[in-house]
């Protein structure tokens, strides 16, 4: 993982580093602990020996202002868990914790991640020293990390074929009705399928008038949600589900045009989305090949601990008859839509590619 934080750069810190294994020792640190934060005993060991270093570098009863930095997988709800009981050990070592920054040392913990195991940095002051203790804290049995354990699964779906070039597609349900209507969106034009319909037909839709032609790579999204349309320099906003009601306007907004800022090794041109469920605590993306638009294309689940890292292939990629032109994340679910354009058949294709955690 690249290290997200410079620690202190002063020649005479002290750099403690503990490898905690669990053990019976783990009741030890039960102080430190909540009625309501059950923490696995690896963690308590975390806790007790993380103050104890800070106690014995530490003047006595000492007025600490405890600032906390989580970079890790671990969940808000856990990190905040960690503070709270590391808050609680130094009080019950008789330290005060206070919350204005000037009244009291400060105590900065980040919580980092490495390959096998979660990370804790303590850095604060002691009788005019900088002091630092680093901790090696085993990962829990159930913290979902990928590895021989666990892997991402992939699986597509087609959802719609058509010749004409085709940017992206939505599929509206009907809660009263199972069967689903296919939205497309094509270089000026947006097109609303009947259900059980799977190539263009005569489709009601709307003209998106530009007043540039397109360019010849042009990208554009559906966003069901935020009820709008994107195309370069357009934007279609309205109730998605009703063609009537939606009115495309000029527009200079081009963010979405921008990728993500998450490092595929190999993938740096490539689609790619980060999906909207984690699978354990791990986030997943999908990323496209590296091939060029004249040959056959993967599509390959990733996984990373946090979104400052690097992400890692985990599972068995899926293969395509074509190059993968666009891939978006649907929704918050653990999926993305993807648009082919299939050499064998010379069709534009809309895929839903569900990911799943498989042990």
């Amino acid at each position: 993982m690249r290290p997200s934080r410079r620690f202190l750069p002063l020649p005479r810190a002290l750099l403690v580093f503990l490898l905690l294994q669990p053990s019976a020792s783990a009741t030890h640190a039960q102080s430190a602990q909540s009625p309501q934060q059950q923490f696995p005993p690896t963690w308590s060991e975390g806790v007790h020996a993380l103050v104890d270093r800070i106690a014995a570098a530490s003047t006595a009863h000492a007025t600490l202002v405890f600032e906390l930095k989580n970079i890790s997988s671990l969940s808000a709800v856990d990190a905040n868990g960690i503070r709270e009981a590391i808050q609680t050990e130094l009080i019950h070592r008789g330290f005060r914790i206070a919350s204005t920054p000037s009244a009291g040392t400060e105590l900065r913990l980040t919580l980092s991640e490495g390959a096998d195991s979660y990370v804790w940095v303590a850095e604060w002051r002691a009788k005019e020293q900088p002091e630092m203790a680093i901790l090696a804290v085993p990962e829990t049995s159930d913290a979902g990390a990928i590895g021989t354990k666990n892997s991402v699964r992939l699986e597509s779906k087609l959802i719609w074929q058509q010749p004409d070039k085709l940017l992206d597609f939505a599929v509206l349900t009907n809660p009263g009705n199972p069967a689903s209507t296919i939205v497309t969106l094509e270089p000026g034009r947006v097109n609303w399928h009947s259900p059980g319909a799977f190539q263009k037909g005569s489709s009601p839709g709307i003209d998106v008038l530009r007043k540039k032609p397109w360019p010849r790579d042009v990208h554009g999204i559906i966003d069901v949600e935020g009820k709008k349309i994107l195309l370069p320099e357009m934007e279609c906003q309205g109730d998605i589900e009703n063609a009537a009601g939606i009115k495309c306007v000029p527009s200079k907004d081009t963010s979405f045009l921008d990728g993500p800022s998450i490092h595929v090794p190999g993938h740096e041109e490539s689609e790619s989305a980060l999906l909207g469920e984690r699978c354990g605590r791990l986030f997943i993306i999908l990323a496209s090949g590296n091939g060029d638009w004249t040959q056959p294309d993967t599509i390959q689940g990733y996984a990373l601990a946090n979104l400052d890292g690097q992400a890692t292939a985990s599972g068995s990629p899926i293969e395509f008859d074509g190059p993968a032109l666009a891939l978006y994340r649907e929704g918050k679910q653990s999926a993305a839509r993807a648009i082919v354009h299939n050499l064998k058949t010379g069709f534009y294709e809309a895929y839903i590619v569900t990911a799943t955690c498989s042990q």
